[in-house]
């Protein structure tokens, strides 16, 4: 073992944690609508062959009686999602009819049992054309409590990392927006993706250990798949960062 690994394992001994394992979750409704349904005022939902990115997708039509109508995830996404803290979650929203005004509201909405949380993107849906949007889900993204669930409107009080936590700890519900519109709209939105935050495993055998340290040392400065535990494509602080945070667990 060389010296550097020796000081780095020395501070980590007493830091080592057990980390809860998670895959990709997704959808592209490439035949049906996998368990997906819509929160308040939407109507007409129903999966299509018509718009998709590029096969199939969802859509749903607003009723316009007041409320703010949202894409409501299957239980796949649901129940806990502790693992999730960091991760993205990206999705394809394809604006078919209104005017597609962004407001201050939330685009995606996370229940917890006592506790419900949004995030604004901002930006809006396109007619005609297809926009991927993405957020990832941490105390460093503008995440806020949600006031009115029937309206996604969200408080000026940000969430707090152990807010985020204790919604993922039991999260009953997850939701991305479908209405841009004060009156009637419709839109459609295709390949949902729920990523886990990068596994400090490099090694590939379930552990986070000095395996892993010692790829990341040996391959330090290199652009190179092998120790590039957040793949983006160089082995650099953020590798050895990563796998100085989750040593001692497992992914």
């Amino acid at each position: 073992m060389n010296p550097r690994t020796l000081s780095l394992f020395a501070a980590l001994c007493a830091t080592s944690a057990t980390l809860a394992g998670g895959g990709v979750i997704e959808s592209t409704f490439d035949a049906d609508e996998e368990g997906w349904s819509t929160l308040n005022d939407a109507t007409a939902f129903t999966w299509t062959d018509e718009f998709g990115n590029p096969v199939g997708a969802i859509r749903a039509t607003d009723q316009a009686s007041g409320q703010w109508w949202f894409y409501s995830a299957s239980d796949a996404y649901l129940g806990d999602k502790s693992s999730f803290l960091g991760a993205q979650l990206s999705w394809d929203i394809y604006g078919i009819a209104g005017n597609q005004n962004d407001d201050n509201r939330a685009d995606v909405m996370l229940f917890g049992t006592d506790l419900q949380i949004g995030i604004n993107v901002p930006v809006e849906p396109v007619n005609g054309e297809w926009t991927s949007w993405s957020v990832i889900i941490d105390e460093v993204a503008d995440w806020r409590i949600v006031s009115s669930t029937s309206n996604g409107t969200l408080t000026s009080t940000p969430a707090t990392s152990a807010d985020i936590e204790a919604v993922l700890a039991d999260l009953q519900g997850l939701y991305l927006r479908g209405e841009y519109t004060v009156g009637g709209d419709s839109t459609a939105i295709d390949n949902v993706r729920l990523a886990p935050p990068p596994c400090g495993d490099v090694t590939g055998d379930g552990n986070v250990d000095l395996a892993d340290l010692n790829l990341v040392l040996g391959m330090f400065g290199m652009d190179t798949s092998g120790g590039d535990a957040n793949g983006d494509g160089t082995v650099n602080l953020a590798d050895l960062n990563l796998v100085l945070g989750q040593f001692g667990g497992s992914c």
